[in-house]
């Protein structure tokens, strides 16, 4: 996250581009880890709970980081960043929930 946001922000020429890169290859690598991990059963707690919120941090800070660029600060409006801000978390944490009851 730190890194995309670094490019996203960034002044030089390709910084914009660089950021889509990261944020692609953080998507294509959070995808395959979670397939690996349960092709070779070698799952860990801490996976299972910090992965999804890893998932929601970098698309939030996406969000929240297109508020900000002057190109977009028309079409991105803080309500709607909010909005999915507040369903994403909530889905997370009753994901999480329903994982430490064991239902599945």
């Amino acid at each position: 996250v730190p890194v995309f946001l670094y490019f996203l922000f960034s002044d030089f020429s390709h910084g914009k581009l660089l950021a889509l890169i990261v944020f692609i290859a953080a998507s294509i690598t959070d995808a395959y880890d979670g397939i690996i991990a349960r092709k070779y059963n070698i799952e860990s707690q801490f996976g299972v709970y910090f992965d999804p919120l890893a998932d929601k941090l970098l698309v939030l800070s996406a969000f929240y980081g297109f508020m900000f660029l002057p190109v977009l600060t028309t079409t991105v409006k803080l309500w709607m960043i909010i909005l999915i801000s507040f369903r994403d978390i909530l889905v997370t944490l009753m994901r999480m929930l329903m994982q430490y009851k064991g239902v599945t």
